[in-house]
């Protein structure tokens, strides 16, 4: 909040609550609310942008230790005066608590440093005895005495001209745009024959070799009756305390995925591993199977010779299995990532893009380049397209003009396809006969296909049936595809179609 807001609420503040008694403190995210026998209310926002308000508003509760604490020390205190300098946005509210005979005196301080807020309880002698940040640097700190902060310097007395151009420029230290709009041409020039003239002493102050000035101690040119106190209330208090809470909100769940991206990039990684071994893993099973009367169970490593071989190898063995079991075990894991490498690095690659994407979403976030809401995209399961598990092979990927499809390479594959499929995605089948399943993936939700489109993803399937005929191809919206409870896998019962002919 710049010098001229925070003079006009301190003003106000100043005409309005002396001898009245504070009720109640209450708090809201980072904002500490004072309310007072009168219903109205002083408003200290402590998050950036800090600012103080003054009026009836209403603002959602929430827990704030700083102001249970405040509320237990406030409470039924009487405001005897208020003290504020506008030039270092400096608030001070003098109270007095009195009982029997006993009087005590504090001192409630808010100070706007930077784009953050101070609030600072003190005794009568500005001894520090609750503060809502505690700061080493100024010695903020209970049981030290309290210091005002530096003065806030807005802008010297030889910079007149970078003043001027303010009016065509988004902002300067001190003149922010809410500002602007009560600033013209001619109140640029009447300032300057203020300070320049009668003024010139009183306004102006040296340090050092600079002579400095503060355009906002003038009331000239800037017309209060404009300052629509209940807009700029929702403007800076209601959509930045939400927007901050949504932010926040947004970040922690954008760092949940990133942490499930860097487990899934680990578990693709060995999974990768395991694709590169996949020959060895059926070395090791022929090389058992050709030698599995000879074979005896005594050590969880074998040292055999493989068929047509001249040099014995080492085989890793579970001793709590058959030596079939182990057969078993590294055909399997033959059969299940033979095909599997090149999917999986695709895969690996596209987690990592999405991984770099959801970083760079939290860069700007927590620098408040972008609101949170456009970025809820994320969060949309119904949208969201679904992630194929790293273990799918029963299918294959192509990609056709820029459209990703999937085909199914058996009854297994042809049901994965369809679930990790969305509603407005395209589902294939070669017309009254059996065939794999293709899955012609739709983000844009479009709802006609490009023909040619189309028949390059029905000759996809005509190439798996292996024939040479034409063949008619029948395609619809996959939320027209229904498998019910019961079927067997690859079946399903579909609607809405229409038919494209290849061959």
């Amino acid at each position: 909040m710049n010098n001229f807001l925070f003079n006009y609420y301190a003003t106000k503040i100043k005409k309005n609550v002396i001898g009245q008694k504070i009720t109640r403190v209450d708090s809201s995210f980072n904002t500490v609310v004072l309310n007072l026998d009168s219903g109205l209310s002083i408003f200290f926002k402590l998050d950036s942008p800090s600012a103080l308000f003054f009026g009836n508003y209403t603002i959602e509760k929430t827990q704030n230790a700083f102001a249970v604490n405040l509320q237990k020390k406030l409470n039924k205190l009487k405001i005897t005066d208020v003290d504020f300098c506008g030039i270092e946005r400096v608030l001070i509210l003098h109270l007095l608590d009195k009982r029997l005979d006993i009087e005590n005196r504090y001192l409630l301080i808010f100070e706007i440093a930077g784009r953050n807020g101070n609030l600072i309880l003190t005794d009568s002698n500005q001894k520090i005895i609750e503060a809502y940040r505690l700061i080493n640097a100024r010695q903020i700190l209970p049981n030290r005495i309290y210091k005002k902060p530096r003065n806030m310097l807005d802008i010297t007395i030889d910079d007149i001209d970078v003043l001027k151009k303010a009016l065509n420029k988004d902002n300067i230290l001190g003149i922010d745009n809410f500002t602007k709009k009560f600033i013209t041409q001619e109140n640029i020039e009447r300032f300057i024959e203020v300070v320049r003239k009668p003024y010139d002493s009183l306004f102006k102050y040296t340090l050092g070799e600079k002579s400095f000035v503060y355009p906002f101690l003038f009331d000239f040119g800037l017309d209060v009756s404009n300052i629509d106190e209940k807009d700029l209330f929702y403007q800076i208090f209601t959509q930045n305390t939400q927007s901050s809470t949504n932010n926040t909100k947004t970040i922690n769940l954008i760092e949940k995925k990133i942490n499930k991206l860097n487990d899934k990039i680990k578990k693709i990684g060995i999974d990768i591993q395991k694709a590169q071994d996949a020959k060895k893993w059926k070395l090791y099973a022929d090389t058992l199977l050709a030698n599995i009367n000879s074979i005896e169970l005594y050590s969880d490593l074998v040292y055999l010779t493989p068929p047509g071989a001249e040099n014995k190898i080492q085989i890793p063995i579970n001793t709590k299995k058959t030596i079939q079991d182990n057969i078993n075990t590294y055909y399997k894991l033959y059969k299940k990532y033979k095909n599997a490498k090149n999917i999986l690095e695709s895969l690996l690659n596209q987690t990592k893009q999405e991984h770099a994407y959801l970083l760079q979403i939290k860069e700007h976030l927590l620098n408040n380049k972008i609101d949170p809401k456009d970025v809820k995209f994320l969060f949309n399961k119904k949208t969201n397209p679904k992630v194929i598990p790293t273990d799918a092979i029963s299918y294959e990927h192509f990609n056709i003009l820029g459209f990703d499809v999937y085909i199914g390479k058996n009854a297994k594959g042809n049901d994965l396809i369809l679930k990790n499929a969305s509603k407005e995605d395209i589902w294939m089948h070669p017309k009254s006969i059996p065939g794999p399943h293709l899955i012609l993936k739709n983000p844009k939700r479009l709802q006609q296909i490009d023909k040619s489109l189309l028949e390059q993803c029905a000759q996809k399937i005509r190439e798996k049936l292996g024939t040479n005929d034409k063949i008619e191809v029948d395609y619809t919206f996959v939320k027209f595809v229904r498998k019910p409870k019961g079927f067997k896998k690859g079946r399903v019962i579909y609607s809405n179609f229409k038919t494209v002919m290849v061959g």
